[in-house]
């Protein structure tokens, strides 16, 4: 797994993920992305990478103290001497200057990088790849938006995310539970809304929940007991 550092704002957070994504996408391998920094750190508004399309293989982790320790401050006798005793495994490589490092291309599958990596040739490679993923999502509105930057938020805080998603095989079988509710003397839901909102939720579950999730599953709740269908990551 590649893994790195994403602390500052958006134009930062936006090299340093692209740098990491490109050894993730030639290795074949996920990208881990720490937000353990922000605890921190104020001077922007934290992770801001959540606007974007970000694929299914990247994940968010708050690595904790140590991690953020290492990267910033130990020696590379620390380091190595932790190695030793099997509490670090993953190699730190740490941004040594400003200047593109031709020797980041060649790192291999299981390493966490700590810099800024403001060049376009550490991702030059795959630019097709990082331009798909940062195009903006549709903007969300309302209480979506509000828990969504929740969800950053409690992230930035050092919060494990694990949401729960129940899914229905139509929007005709929801139509007809909120037909039976009816029927009992419960609320009714306008049709359209039904259709938009069934379509809308599946479609803001991939694209901004999931992606925020520490972990999450999919249950199937057509039946009287919800099926688990996928859990991730």
């Amino acid at each position: 797994m590649i893994a790195v550092r994403i602390i500052g704002g958006l134009g930062n957070q936006m090299f340093q993920y692209a740098a990491a994504r490109r050894l993730s996408v030639v290795h074949r391998v996920p990208l881990e992305l720490d937000l353990s920094g922000f605890r921190t750190y104020h001077l922007h508004r934290g992770f801001r990478l959540g606007h974007f399309f970000l694929p299914g293989e990247v994940c968010f982790r708050n690595r904790g103290y140590l991690a953020a320790l290492l990267s910033e401050r130990a020696t590379s006798l620390v380091r190595n001497s932790l190695a030793v005793l099997g509490l670090v495994r993953r190699r730190i490589v740490r941004e040594q200057h400003f200047h593109f490092d031709q020797e980041i291309l060649a790192l291999g599958d299981d390493v966490y990088l700590d810099g800024y990596w403001q060049s376009p040739k550490y991702f030059s490679e795959v630019d097709h790849v990082i331009r798909g993923e940062f195009k903006v999502r549709d903007p969300l509105v309302g209480k979506n938006l509000e828990f969504a930057k929740r969800i950053e938020d409690w992230k930035t805080r050092g919060y494990l995310i694990e949401i729960v998603y129940l899914r229905l095989a139509s929007p005709q079988l929801a139509l007809r539970r909120i037909a039976s509710r009816v029927r009992q003397g419960g609320h009714n839901v306008p049709r359209a809304d039904v259709l938009r909102r069934f379509k809308r939720g599946w479609t803001n579950f991939l694209d901004v929940y999931q992606p925020l999730a520490d972990h999450w599953a999919i249950y199937e709740n057509s039946e009287s007991k919800p099926k688990l269908l996928e859990r991730g990551p």
